[in-house]
Formats: structure tokens, C-alpha cells, sequence
């Protein structure tokens, strides 16, 4: 089976210590419904990103995630995905 285009939301949240950490994640429909699903979550949580990745269900092998957009207060490296 060929590759297959995914898209993601993952929420980032602070944990007990003050550290940002991943939070909840979730399959969406399309680009466009990541990005807007992302962009709600922020009013519940420090912050989220909508990406995609392409996977190979019958392999599990996948590409590198390829950001969409990110809201709130994400880590550095995601943020650097961007670029």
C-alpha cells in the first residue's frame, strides 16, 4: 500500500513543574480542519499545533511531520519546523 497523508492536532500543556508537555492529540479530517481545531484548543490549553505526515499504514513507516500551523506556547523545535 502507497503512503497515505495524515493530519494531527497535538496540544501542548504545563505540567506540575511549569514544563511544557504534550497533551491530547487527535486525527482530523483535512488541513484546513487541523489548523482550525488547533487554533480553537488554545483557549483551554498553553498551546497546539495542526501538522501532517505521511504514513504507510501497512508498514507503519512515516515521513517527518510537516507543520501546518502553531498556536499558543509550543516548544522550540516545533517551532523551528516552520523554517
Amino acid at each position: 500500500m502507497a503512503y497515505k497523508q495524515h493530519f494531527f492536532v497535538l496540544l501542548y500543556e504545563l505540567n506540575r513543574r511549569g514544563r511544557l508537555v504534550p497533551g491530547q492529540s487527535w486525527e482530523c479530517d483535512d488541513a484546513d480542519h487541523a489548523r482550525r481545531r488547533a487554533q480553537s484548543a488554545t483557549f483551554k490549553v498553553r498551546g497546539a499545533v495542526a501538522f501532517s505526515q505521511m504514513i504507510n499504514a501497512d508498514s507503519g513507516d512515516a515521513e517527518e511531520p510537516v507543520l501546518i500551523a502553531a498556536f499558543g506556547q509550543v516548544p522550540k523545535e516545533v517551532g523551528d519546523m516552520a523554517a
